[in-house]
């Protein structure tokens, strides 16, 4: 079996999530459980990067499969290959728009990889827990916070660039802080999880 990320787009689609309560930032498609561990030979892979194409079948009602138009946004997910060890975690404390626009802008940087995005509510002890400060808890009452995991040489200067002085968002400080951070931010996705 093969596996990847959403990508599809109709226009009525992003309103159909929010009726939905469900939110673009949680496409968990590399999380996939192997019920087989310890077997010599893998069940599933991911998807190579998908071409760019469109269901011609359904052109006349504006359906497409391009990753530029997927309301998902394209991620590779949590165990691709060829990430350098450099990662780096936004958090956009500001609504979807801005993390599709911060997305957009990373986007351009040659190398950088979006690995993964989750929107939860965080608490602002959870907050505390994951930021190591106080600084952002206004930001964390306010309401869901999208997560951003990226990947790439020089990633946190490169991000940090990106959003630089704007309260809306929070880069981590360096490469080691940010692999501290997702791991608790993996392990407060799970809670949130089991609990729901």
């Amino acid at each position: 079996m093969r596996f990847g990320p959403f990508c599809f787009y109709y226009p009525e689609l992003l309103g159909q999530f929010e009726n939905s309560s469900l939110s673009p930032f949680n496409c968990h498609w590399s999380e996939i459980h192997d019920f087989t561990p310890g077997t010599p030979i893998r069940d599933f892979f991911p998807l190579d990067v998908p071409e760019s194409h469109q269901l011609h079948s359904f052109i006349s009602q504006k359906v497409s499969t391009k990753p530029e138009y997927s309301v998902v946004p394209q991620t590779f997910g949590s165990r691709p290959a060829g990430l350098t060890d450099e990662k780096c975690l936004a958090l956009v404390f500001s609504g979807w728009e801005n993390a599709v626009a911060l997305i957009a802008k990373a986007a351009t940087k040659p190398d950088l990889r979006l690995v993964r995005t989750w929107q939860l509510q965080l608490t602002v002890e959870n907050g505390r827990r994951l930021l190591q400060t106080m600084h952002y808890d206004a930001q964390l009452a306010k309401g869901p916070v999208i997560c951003l995991e990226f990947n790439g040489p020089q990633v946190v200067p490169l991000l940090q660039s990106l959003t630089q002085g704007n309260e809306d968002f929070y880069v981590s400080s360096d490469s080691g802080v940010a692999d501290r951070q997702l791991d608790i931010l993996g392990g407060i996705v799970d809670m949130q999880m089991n609990s729901q």
